[in-house]
């Protein structure tokens, strides 16, 4: 008989945020301090945030989105769960939720 897991607060965080709606898109100003902000903002409140990049953003950084996806996460203090297309997923573990 298989005994299901219990599942980490943090593994539970990023999944709700996969099946939600992106709550940041960068757009052709690319990364800004402003989305770095907002992003921070939702870090603190839910501990994970689904962001949308556009590839308006991708054309002006001159990186492509693995790359983007990562440096954004440095830049926000965060760790990157994972890159789907052009939308990721950042958490910080303790954050949130």
């Amino acid at each position: 008989m298989r005994v299901p897991r219990p599942r980490s607060t943090v593994e539970g965080t990023i999944r709700r945020a996969w099946r939600e709606a992106a709550l940041v898109r960068i757009g052709k100003r690319g990364i800004t301090e402003e989305v770095v902000k907002e992003i921070k903002r939702h870090l603190k409140q839910r501990g994970a945030v689904k962001v949308r990049i556009l590839k308006s953003a991708i054309a002006k950084e001159g990186k492509d989105r693995r790359e983007l996806a990562r440096t954004l996460a440095i830049r926000v203090g965060a760790k990157l769960a994972g890159v789907r297309g052009y939308t990721l997923v950042l958490y910080k573990p303790g954050a949130g939720g």
